[in-house]
């Protein structure tokens, strides 16, 4: 923390593309680890190796963050004297030439601080891949959970410990769905000046956002029963349970089916016959929230509340007439796009199509 906060007063900004350096892989390998830490930099909130596992046998001191090869970059690029040159615009060409040493080597990338649509630029994350990452992360959450009561326990004491540390896996939790969702209607957006090559912005291959919503069934649609511990909820929260499993369902849901994600689908789609179109989306999100229609199992409380909120939306998508957004901008390193009215784009009529085969599959199903 304390290099972190003197990094701020030297003048360095957040890079939250630093993590991204470091397969996902290796934050399983002590002898990588300890050579080379499991972030590019100081600047990043990659607050813990939460990848490692037990048995990995990786040392304490080398499960949290350090100053690393992106910080010292940064610091000779802004602090080191530049002699001989005669104006700012030389001195700008040799700052370029110490930049090119480094372009193509992804420890000396900076992911700007805040980036809405890129899933390689993400606060609390760790690795180049979401989806294993944080697999890994679930996994640690899953075994650290029951162990909560007793490592909480202190005698005379109220189970307030015990809620805070319940409070703060779900925390944990949240931030993991929340780097996965980005890959779906994500766009790679990789900063350059004219004279370096290739373009900007580039769409996420739909191989990486179909396994960002495979993730998002097995850990988040697929009820997370993991979390409804009957030995710590029957002590902090009687009320913890359906509801709470599908405000968190719908959290997700939701921002996959909003506006902007499914216009910047829409968009990546006409530009890129290899995109993830939109009704490709439609389709794999209703197989998932629908299964039991196939399957003819029994559909459970949790399960149908997760179908309310499928409904609900499609609806609510149908219903969307004003303009969304504004003109495309780039500020502080970070574009903005242009908005969209949905009412005349594809949406609706894609939401109005799912609805009616959802209805025509019940309606089918009905009398058995």
């Amino acid at each position: 923390v304390a290099a972190h906060e003197v990094g701020h007063t030297i003048g360095l900004l957040h890079n939250w593309g630093s993590s991204h350096a470091v397969p996902v892989e290796k934050l399983r390998d002590k002898e990588y680890i300890r050579q080379y830490g499991h972030s590019t930099s100081i600047m990043e909130y990659a607050r813990f190796n939460y990848v490692a596992q037990p048995g990995d046998s990786i040392r304490i001191e080398d499960l949290v963050p350090r100053i690393n090869d992106y910080d010292e970059w940064i610091i000779e690029w802004g602090y080191k004297l530049i002699f001989d040159t005669d104006n700012e615009y030389e001195d700008r060409a040799v700052l370029d030439k110490w930049v090119a040493r480094h372009e193509n080597n992804p420890r000396y990338w900076y992911g700007v601080e805040q980036h809405p649509f890129d899933p390689r630029i993400n606060s609390e994350d760790l690795g180049d891949n979401q989806m294993k990452a944080n697999e890994y992360g679930i996994r640690n959450l899953k075994k650290i959970l029951p162990l909560q009561v007793e490592w909480t326990k202190e005698p005379g004491k109220t189970y307030d410990l015990l809620s805070e540390r319940y409070g703060w896996i779900l925390v944990q939790l949240n931030w993991y769905f929340g780097h996965v969702v980005k890959y779906i209607g994500g766009l790679y957006d990789t900063y350059k000046k004219t004279d370096q090559e290739g373009g900007i912005y580039e769409v996420v291959p739909k191989s990486l956002q179909r396994e960002a919503l495979g993730f998002l069934k097995r850990h988040l649609f697929e009820t997370p029963e993991w979390l409804l511990d009957k030995e710590v909820i029957s002590r902090i929260r009687p009320n913890h349970g359906v509801d709470a499993i599908r405000g968190l369902q719908e959290q997700f849901f939701n921002t996959i089916f909003s506006v902007g994600t499914l216009s910047r689908v829409i968009e990546s789609s006409a530009m890129d016959k290899n995109a993830y179109r939109i009704d490709e989306l439609f389709s794999d999100m209703r197989k998932i929230i629908w299964t039991e229609l196939d399957t003819k199992k029994p559909i459970d409380q949790f399960r149908r509340n997760l179908q309310k909120v499928y409904t609900e939306r499609m609806l609510w998508l149908l219903d969307q007439k004003s303009v969304v957004g504004g003109p495309a901008i780039r500020s502080w390193g970070v574009v903005s796009f242009g908005g969209i009215n949905p009412a005349k784009s594809d949406i609706p009529s894609v939401a109005r199509a799912e609805l009616k085969l959802v209805q025509s599959k019940i309606k089918a199903i009905l009398p058995g």
